[in-house]
């Protein structure tokens, strides 16, 4: 039997929508399992001691003791899962962003891969949650279990942070999350697990991920582009040497730039996508229309 520890992180959310993160935790089918929630809402956040107040009665009526850290200023997310894995007992670590669940036999039906102790992550497939209109559409995602790293450079078919496993060791030694990532940290980490473990995949749907008009990380255009630029640079080495990969990767940058008033330095980089994967001709002419047609956002001031 392994120790589990259930990290959440929360950040400006109602009490409500954690308090259903954490019963999704106290609903597992496996019970050997810490809970912990770094709270990283600012000093400011009106509901932040509602959710302090809720996870005591929580703790209370479940007699399951809750670990609550609380910041004393917003120190991002990074930081804030950084922050749970110091506090973390577990050998095995998961991870659950606090407008996300777990399906109730998730830890039950993912743990048994970690026998082999070189296996550092292990995956599976999710449930997309629209909260607006209530529908529920199970997401069936790749299995990337061979040659992990070339496929996860192109496309994070492992998803967010909320539906690994991962085992504590391997998290260290990777390095943790990378503080300076202003998104996509969760693909960046399991780059740098990849590299130094095997990946595992069990083809059960174990997650509900909820889609909302809330506030995400991915919906802020300045911080979505910083997180693909850095992705990039920290893997440069391996995407000089393979174009396919070069081009997954960098065309991402391209809208980026021309939303921002740079198309020059879009067409640029597309240029240079093309001339290393000429044969991708109906993307490349999609891009270059993207390009072309975007308009300026003058509230966009990304580098270059």
């Amino acid at each position: 039997m392994f120790n589990v520890s259930a990290i959440i992180t929360t950040c400006k959310r109602d009490s409500n929508t954690v308090r259903r993160a954490i019963l999704s935790i106290l609903n597992q089918s496996y019970k050997t399992t810490e809970i912990i929630v770094v709270d990283d809402s600012p000093e400011d956040f009106q509901g932040r001691k509602d959710v302090e107040k809720m996870i005591k009665e929580l703790s209370c009526d479940s007699c399951h003791i809750i670990k609550y850290i609380k910041h004393e200023r917003c120190m991002g997310a990074c930081a804030a899962r950084n922050a749970g894995l110091l506090a973390a007992s577990g050998e095995i670590i998961g991870y659950l962003d606090d407008d996300d669940e777990w399906c109730d036999n998730k830890i039950e039906l993912l743990i048994n891969e970690f026998t082999d102790s070189e296996v550092g992550l292990v995956y599976c497939n999710y449930k997309r949650h629209d909260d607006d209109t209530g529908k529920e559409t199970n997401v069936k995602v790749d299995d990337c279990c061979e040659n992990a790293y070339p496929h996860l450079i192109k496309h994070n078919c492992i998803g967010g942070t909320s539906f690994p496993l991962l085992r504590k060791e391997a998290i260290k030694n990777a390095g943790c999350f990378d503080i300076e990532m202003l998104s996509v940290q969760d693909l960046d980490l399991w780059l740098r697990i990849a590299q130094k473990y095997k990946i595992r995949y069990v083809d059960e749907y174990l997650n509900i991920y909820h889609v909302h008009s809330g506030e995400q990380i991915s919906r802020n255009k300045y911080k979505r582009f910083m997180g693909l630029k850095r992705l990039n640079d920290k893997n440069s080495e391996y995407l000089l040497k393979h174009p396919d990969a070069f081009y997954t990767r960098y065309i991402r940058l391209t809208p980026y730039y021309a939303k921002a008033g740079k198309k020059k330095k879009a067409i640029m980089i597309w240029l240079e996508c093309v001339k290393r994967s000429p044969v991708t001709v109906i993307n490349n002419i999609k891009s270059l229309a993207v390009i072309i047609v975007e308009k300026k956002d003058n509230e966009l001031n990304i580098p270059d």
